[in-house]
């Protein structure tokens, strides 16, 4: 009886959160890839910035990028909107099975996480191409000398892909089982 008055603990651990959302991604792809492509072209213009030291116009350029990021943090944010609609009924389902809020947050995060470090390897390799075709490949000395500014845009695009995706994830957390089982999609 008294194990019967205990209650289960239910695991919900990083692995499994990367897990469900790459499934996402493979079930989702066109989601997945609006995000990607977004983030990456906002970072290739930064990333074209921090390896051309040689710009003569850094300032204006410089600014261009924050607009650009600035612009992609909201359509991360309407994308990952759209994906908490999208699926109310799994939403419904994990915390029927004994999904906390917390592992729905960490679920939303993680993948936005994923999808801001790899939209940021990729616009970090266009704003190499870009830094490179602008100083006709001269400008770059060593190969170390691309680690600090890929630290900066990776760092970057994974921040501001979870800042955009807290009110998303905060919204699919908070919804319960009833609520997201009985929408009408």
């Amino acid at each position: 009886m008294e194990s019967d008055a205990r209650q289960m603990r239910v695991s919900f651990g990083l692995l499994d959160a990367c897990r469900l959302g790459f499934y996402y991604a493979v079930r989702r792809p066109q989601r997945t890839a609006i995000n990607l492509a977004s983030i990456a072209l906002a970072t290739s213009l930064l990333s074209a910035q921090l390896l051309n030291h040689a710009s003569t116009q850094r300032a204006a350029a410089l600014l261009i990028s924050v607009a650009t990021l600035v612009i992609t943090c909201v359509g991360v944010c309407n994308t990952m909107l759209i994906s908490v609609y999208e699926r109310f009924r799994e939403i419904g389902t994990l915390k029927c099975l004994g999904a906390l809020d917390g592992h729905v947050l960490k679920l939303f995060l993680v993948e936005a996480g994923s999808q801001g470090f790899t939209g940021g390897l990729l616009g970090f390799a266009l704003g190499l191409a870009i830094a490179g075709a602008q100083s006709r490949l001269g400008s770059l000395q060593s190969p170390g000398s691309v680690i600090v500014p890929l630290a900066k845009v990776l760092a970057l695009s994974v921040s501001l892909a979870i800042l955009s995706s807290l009110y998303p994830a905060w919204r699919a957390s908070k919804l319960t089982p009833v609520e997201a089982l009985s929408s009408e999609q």
